[in-house]
């Protein structure tokens, strides 16, 4: 299976949001360790 086909389903929305999600959460933990 192709990666866009599977970005494109239910399923890798699902990951992508995931994703962001960590990402948001990796971000803010950098963010707070800086002004620690």
């Amino acid at each position: 299976m192709d990666i866009t086909e599977l970005l494109k389903s239910k399923e890798g929305k699902k990951i992508k949001l995931t994703v962001v999600r960590n990402e948001e959460k990796i971000t803010v933990k950098f963010r707070l360790r800086k002004l620690v």
